[in-house]
């Protein structure tokens, strides 16, 4: 796997904005990094590319949607959430969020989450 750069984990905060408004359980959270993190292992490629929209990996692209460009685009705009996803992006990049999910190319997102 390359190694992760700062890029990558404001890719991964975006992603994550993006996918959930940086709601729900920071485990679930740091979870969806983590397959992004995955997904790039297996590619041999950066969270960046996985992510960026419509992000790309082995697995496909990461979401296609507009909404997603949009939401990922503006996620710096999103205050404390902003914040809260650059901090679990950061954590799972540098190992310090435990690995829950293995190496799991998928999630399943909670009910509710947007």
């Amino acid at each position: 796997m390359k190694q992760t750069t700062d890029a990558d984990v404001v890719a991964v905060a975006r992603m994550l904005i993006a996918e959930t408004g940086a709601r729900g359980d920071g485990a679930e959270l740091e979870g969806i990094a983590q397959v992004a993190h995955n997904r790039a292992a297996r590619d041999g490629t950066s969270p960046s590319i996985v992510v960026g929209p419509p992000g790309s990996s082995t697995r496909g692209v990461w979401n296609n949607s507009d909404q997603f460009a949009a939401d990922f685009a503006g996620a710096h705009r999103r205050g404390l959430a902003w914040v809260r996803a650059q901090e679990i992006s950061r954590r799972v990049a540098d190992g310090i969020a435990p690995n829950r999910i293995g190496t799991r190319l998928h999630f399943v997102h909670a009910q509710n989450f947007r």
